[in-house]
């Protein structure tokens, strides 16, 4: 696979899916039964950046591996610190059976998550990181709003199943259940 650099993205590096600067509108992108690979130096196997609007979408990746092997400052999937990963108006952002394996993170949603009267669901995900399979540096699950981890395993020693840190709960709902993580924190 050939990678080329797209004008006025920077920070996407040997990404094969990258969503960026994207408004979704009553639109379904799915990904399913494929591997998605990244072996550079900083890069993601998906990449969102410059802000992505979900409006009545779904985003599905469903029986997919990710894999990010280029160090420590890899990610299987990653959301540009500077990025909004915005759910609105009964969108689906589901990641279900799917594997990570990752030199550095797992699924990394960035520090401007927003949901609402959405769903932003990871099932059936099992991984071995570096740090946290799923973490959200920040943002906010709305009225109506749904993030959900479920059968989660971290199978890594240094792994943990998740970290929200500066999520705001106004409305929405965050639930995990039956997940596991054979370090020793969940």
């Amino acid at each position: 696979m050939h990678y080329s650099q797209l004008s006025g993205l920077t920070d996407a590096v040997a990404s094969p899916l990258v969503l960026h600067a994207t408004s979704m509108l009553q639109t379904q992108l799915r990904v399913s039964n494929t591997v998605l690979r990244s072996s550079q130096a900083g890069g993601s196997a998906v990449y969102f950046g410059g802000g992505v609007d979900l409006l009545w979408s779904a985003v599905v990746l469903d029986g997919v591996l990710l894999e990010a092997s280029g160090g420590p400052t890899v990610s299987a999937m990653r959301v540009a610190s500077s990025s909004c990963l915005s759910l609105r108006s009964h969108s689906v952002f589901s990641v279900t059976n799917v594997s990570v394996v990752s030199s550095g993170g797992g699924i990394v949603l960035g520090e401007r998550l927003a949901v609402s009267d959405s769903v932003l669901r990871f099932v059936g995900v099992e991984g071995s990181v570096a740090s946290s399979l799923v973490r959200c540096g920040g943002g906010t699950v709305g009225g109506g709003g749904w993030l959900e981890l479920q059968y989660v395993w971290a199978v890594g020693e240094a792994s943990s199943v998740a970290s929200l840190s500066g999520v705001t709960l106004s409305g929405g709902t965050v639930s995990i259940a039956r997940c596991t993580a054979a370090g020793s924190t969940l």
